[in-house]
């Protein structure tokens, strides 16, 4: 063994890192002093010792995969956690070249260069604690986690966010088959669905459903996952669980707001309009359509749809109130005239918001338009009553419609005419709210 070794030793003399010379069983059969500050194995001519130090609890899975490689007898790099013999852990990159024929004794094996990368491991292992911390933060904050599925045993993994949207301790066994029961007896199937196609189908996916927590508080939550795939077929499923109640409340109220002002809309009569000056976009809601008496496929969503339906005698007015609003002079708030196909005349009203971006350039205009024809006429009307009754040769007194009590002068007097006055000599102020 002496003469086997020392006819090696011209061969690893010019090695200067870490080196050792492995059996396929793992065992030792030279290595230099730089292997043994890395080790703790010093190495005595005639042993023969394990490199694995199995008497401590070490990384089970991760010795058994180099004793793999060793048994394959091909050349492999491994990076390999090991114990030196006093119980000491350290991290080692080996390139293992196999070769043959080395020596009477050890007819095949591995010459093995090493380095040490437990400071890197070490470094790795605390920024790998701080980006943990900083991803649980993030997830708390945002009522997110994430999970990954394996497809055939139905284990799973959760971050902390998952947890805490469940409302368990972190020792809760979450089997798929424990997670599913959660999930609101009416939405089971939905998740369940997703879940077994996008296993099958290998596609993407995203719900949301009703949960049920373990405190009894219930939920909305929205779950995504997306497949991945090991030759051809998929393995496991990685994903985002998300809280999202506070956005369904919002959701749901923003839905019962848009319905009372739909119903308060169509009460008023009320046509909504969306005008973009910068593109020369107008939009309209179906109610504008009926107030100006026009086919919606006959629309062409530009300024001059409502232009050339507005009377000519009032757009001059209407288009001056609009460019002071877009000029932010006053919001826009004007009455004109339009045109029905059948050449009839309606009054409308329009009022509209001018919004800017940042420069202060105004980018978009929203606004209602409603019929006052009605008023319009009504106040007409009234005003001519008001001009014959001024005019009249004969006395007028109007009084409010009110009981006559016996005890009483009697009803009050809200109006007399001019007439009136010079037939009784008495001025208008002087009886008015007697």
């Amino acid at each position: 063994m002496r003469q086997s070794i020392q006819a090696l030793t011209p061969i690893f003399s010019g090695f200067h890192s870490p080196s050792l010379l492995l059996d396929l069983q793992g065992n030792i059969h030279w290595s230099n002093r730089e292997f043994e500050d890395i080790s703790g194995i010093p190495y005595q001519e005639g042993d023969c010792n394990q490199l694995l130090q199995t008497q401590y609890m070490g990384k089970i899975q991760n010795w058994l995969a180099f004793n793999q490689k060793l048994s394959k007898k091909a050349s492999f790099t491994f990076t390999l956690f090991n114990f030196t013999p006093d119980g000491e852990g350290y991290w080692a990159e080996l390139d293992a070249q196999w070769i043959r024929n080395i020596n009477p004794i050890l007819e095949e094996g591995y010459i093995v260069m090493a380095s040490d990368i437990t400071r890197m491991k070490i470094q790795l292992g605390k920024e790998l604690v701080t980006l943990t911390s900083l991803l649980n933060e993030s997830q708390r904050m945002a009522k997110m986690g994430s999970w990954e599925l394996d497809a055939v045993s139905g284990k799973t993994i959760w971050t902390e966010g998952v947890y805490a949207i469940h409302e368990v301790d972190l020792d809760f066994n979450h089997h798929k088959e424990n997670a599913l029961e959660f999930y609101h007896p009416d939405d089971l199937h939905i998740i369940v669905e997703a879940l077994e196609s996008s296993i099958r189908d290998a596609k993407d996916f995203e719900v949301e459903c009703r949960f049920i927590t373990a405190k009894n508080n219930p939920r909305w939550v929205r779950s995504s996952g997306s497949p991945k795939i090991e030759n051809g077929k998929v393995v496991r499923l990685v994903g985002l669980f998300q809280d999202i109640t506070e956005e369904k409340v919002r959701e749901s109220e923003l839905h019962g707001l848009n319905q009372r002002f739909k119903l308060a809309q169509k009460s008023a009569g009320l046509g909504i309009w969306d005008f973009d000056p910068v593109n020369n976009v107008l939009i309209w809601d179906p109610k504008m359509y009926e107030l100006y008496d026009v086919d919606s496929e006959d629309f062409e969503g530009a300024f001059e749809a409502w232009s050339k339906r507005v009377h000519p005698e009032d757009f001059a007015k209407a288009n001056e109130e609009l460019n002071l609003a877009l000029q932010g002079k006053k919001e826009f708030d004007v009455e004109f005239r339009i045109i029905h196909s059948d050449d009839s005349i309606r009054y409308l009203a329009g009022k509209g918001h001018v919004s800017h971006d940042a420069s202060g350039k105004p980018v978009r205009v929203t606004g209602v338009n409603y019929d006052i024809t009605d008023k319009v006429r009504d106040k007409g009307q009234i005003n001519l009553l008001e001009s014959v009754v001024k005019h009249a040769k004969d006395a007028v007194l109007i009084t409010r419609a009110e009981p006559i009590e016996l005890e009483s002068n009697g009803p009050e007097i809200i109006y007399v005419n001019p007439a009136f006055c010079k037939l009784t000599g008495y001025e208008a102020e002087e009886i008015v709210g007697k």
